[in-house]
């Protein structure tokens, strides 16, 4: 609170913001810094709206900004299976709610067999599931399907356009070439 009076003039800060920025930051991530950082973008915000004073609706602004870039940031920290597999997902998740673990194995499969590389085995494959899903990248609940036997329903917790955005900039011309 103190770096925050310290950081703006007296009266740049509306009642509420900087509560705001931590409730924000605490039920994603419970990081003071990116608290901080919230704040920061909330008064870039505030500088680009011609504006004196930071608002709750600047903070809603910078926090799209923000966990964006933090999005970003951590996709591209992953491995490469982990990015394959997450473009498999977003890719499936386009048309679809979710995917099977079966529907996003054989995407991933066919991606592999197309680049020339060797895909992982099924029982790894399905460990990356689980691992994104404690990262809160998606989830996966399991779930029968009867006689069918179990599978996991995969759903992204971000818009797949965002992750497809972040690992493959021209999937939008590639997605329009196949489908002409």
């Amino acid at each position: 609170m103190a770096r925050a009076e310290e950081a703006f003039k007296p009266g740049a800060l509306e009642e509420g913001v900087i509560d705001l920025c931590a409730d924000l930051v605490s039920r994603e991530f419970g990081d003071a810094r990116r608290a901080v950082d919230l704040l920061r973008v909330s008064g870039e915000v505030t500088a680009e709206s011609k504006s004196s004073v930071v608002t709750k609706d600047h903070v809603g602004r910078a926090w799209d900004r923000v966990n964006r870039d933090w999005v970003r940031e951590m996709i591209l920290d992953f491995p490469r299976g982990h990015r394959l597999f997450s473009a498999c997902i977003a890719y499936a998740h386009l048309d679809e709610e979710y995917a099977t673990t079966g529907e996003a194995y054989s995407l991933y499969k066919g991606l592999m067999e197309e680049t020339g590389r060797a895909p992982l085995g099924e029982r790894r494959f399905t460990e990356i599931i689980n691992e994104l899903s404690l990262m809160g990248l998606l989830n996966a609940p399991k779930v029968s399907r009867g006689r069918y036997g179990y599978t996991k329903m995969i759903t992204l917790r971000l818009n797949p356009e965002t992750v497809l955005d972040i690992l493959f900039p021209k999937w939008r011309e590639l997605k329009s070439a196949t489908h002409d």
